[in-house]
């Protein structure tokens, strides 16, 4: 089963994926019919008729991360397009990703009406949905958003509806998440090792940078999240995770069938990788304070590390670790074939929501449109100034001008506002492995929906024991799941956790899943 292993991490994910195009399909793109009455009109005193001029509007953003170099010259250039095109300015708050889920909460409650919010399945989407503080958006985006529509494949759209409803744009570079580990490509090449297709062969690695690079980690991940079931293996696997990072029910589903749904120290995979990662971490091949980690890929580009887990693309570290480090290689690495299918539920990790607070619902969705009207358009909020901050590389390709330093040029995280299969650029220096990833992740003829492509959970029913669960998690199931702990004392955390309620999100996670394939047939 260990060739069953693949790294299904959240997000984390967050930065990792940079996209290309595969040229969009006219007939793969997203048309809705309007069936809800989101869209105020009323709301919006920026409706005109015929020829009139659209009354000036400010669009504001609130978006997680550090505020990007540069920003202000790039805002400034694309807010003359815009005054142009729509009468607006776009103004962008950032805030650190740990201030972020607290003060947007705090935000939207007190009435602020900021226009377009930073959500996530992880952070606090669903909550938020059920607070009424996202518009849902279909009406809007069928009657003001039809590049916005063309631009993103139907498939993408509906399988990240929220309970049926569009509550937010899913930004995606690619049509499915992929996950996998990273390692050093310069390190594996010098141990004579060929490229790495097994867990054995991983295994192997680590145990030669243990064995030859004194002082260096062969593996380490964020020590908030495990990495086992929802982090290190699906190939042929759909995974997805009932109840949070935190109080996670995993379920395990193909193309054809769901797996059986048992608590998470019944599930035999889980079981599996438990016992795989205490014989790694006894055998000193994971980071002895790794529950402490907080920056796995700031130890990767280091050269602290290894090994860690992440998406697929590179290309972005490649560069930075070169930096620090001449000669470094990063390779990714997956176990499942390149030229397997890729069993997915389409799910998007991302999303970007109108607040129901917003005074012009209207004026902000056709913004969103605006982005896809145009490559320019798009080009200009995610990569900057044309020749300034980025050069056209051609074949839907960008490059950094010559001399121009990574680390200090402008860097928009596209994964908050606006990412999206068909407008990402794809780095020039990306290897030949990244390309091949984009393509075929991009690729419908390659992906395999899986049995619960479309399923939303719904956390609301059993949002109390999620939280009693949470609050325990990390000192219970995380030291199993991350092998700092031995499997051993696994009845006394399955003990603690039933006495939270636990079991209770199980049974929910199962009526949840029999309705939904139900409701398939």
């Amino acid at each position: 089963m260990f060739k069953k292993l693949i790294c299904l991490l959240l997000a984390g994910i967050m930065f990792v994926s940079i996209f290309t195009a595969c040229g969009s399909k006219t007939n793969d793109s997203t048309t809705t019919n309007s069936t809800n009455e989101s869209s105020d009109e009323a709301k919006s005193g920026s409706e005109k008729s015929g020829s009139e001029e659209l009354a000036p509007y400010a669009i504001s953003a609130f978006l997680p991360g550090d505020t990007p170099l540069h920003l202000d010259e790039v805002l400034e250039e694309a807010n003359k397009k815009l005054k142009d095109a729509l009468n607006v300015t776009l103004s962008i708050n950032f805030a650190s990703w740990t201030d972020f889920p607290n003060k947007a909460q705090v935000m939207i409650a007190a009435g602020d009406e900021t226009d377009l919010i930073f959500d996530a399945p992880w952070m606090h989407l669903p909550q938020m949905i059920s607070a009424g503080a996202y518009l849902d958006l279909e009406q809007l985006l069928n009657e003001h958003a039809p590049d916005l529509l063309k631009a993103f494949p139907k498939l993408m759209i509906d399988a990240n509806r929220q309970n049926g409803k569009i509550m937010g744009i899913p930004l995606g570079d690619v049509l499915s998440s992929y996950h996998g580990l990273w390692i050093r490509g310069d390190l594996r090449e010098k141990y004579g090792m060929p490229p790495i297709e097994t867990i054995e062969q991983y295994e192997q690695y680590l145990m030669k940078v243990k064995e030859n690079e004194a002082g260096m980690i062969p593996l380490t991940w964020l020590g908030n999240y495990c990495i086992g079931p929802n982090g290190f293996y699906d190939a042929g696997y759909d995974v997805v995770l009932f109840g949070g990072n935190n109080a996670e029910v995993d379920i395990f589903a193909t193309a054809d069938e769901v797996e059986e749904i048992v608590p998470i120290y019944e599930n035999p995979h889980v079981l599996e990788w438990i016992n795989m990662v205490r014989k790694w971490y006894l055998a000193g091949l994971i980071e002895k304070d790794q529950m402490t980690q907080k920056d796995e890929t700031g130890a990767f580009k280091s050269g602290k590390v290894a090994s860690i887990k992440g998406d697929y693309i590179v290309g972005t570290i490649q560069n930075q670790i070169e930096s620090i480090i001449p000669g470094a290689k990063v390779e990714f690495i997956s176990f499942e074939g390149k030229n397997d299918k890729h069993v997915t539920n389409f799910a998007q990790w991302n999303f970007i929501c109108v607040n129901a607070n917003a005074k012009d619902p209207v004026r902000v969705v056709k913004f969103l449109n605006w982005m896809y009207e145009d490559q320019a358009n798009y080009d200009l909020l995610r990569y900057g100034i044309k020749d300034v901050h980025w050069v056209d590389a051609g074949d839907k390709m960008y490059d950094l001008p010559q001399g121009i330093d990574a680390s200090k040029n402008y860097n928009f995280p596209g994964y908050t506002l606006m990412w999206n299969p068909n407008f990402e650029r794809t780095l020039a220096t990306s290897s030949e492995d990244d390309k091949f990833y984009y393509k075929k992740l991009r690729d419908e003829n390659m992906l395999v929906p899986s049995m619960l492509t479309g399923f939303t959970p719904d956390l609301e029913p059993v949002k109390n024991e999620i939280a009693k669960v949470s609050a325990i998690w990390p000192s219970t199931m995380l030291p199993i799941l991350n092998g700092s702990v031995d499997i051993s004392e696994l009845p006394k955390a399955q003990k603690k956790l039933e006495d939270a309620g636990y079991l209770k999100i199980v049974e929910e996670a199962k009526k949840q899943v029999s309705e939904f394939l139900a409701n398939k047939k």
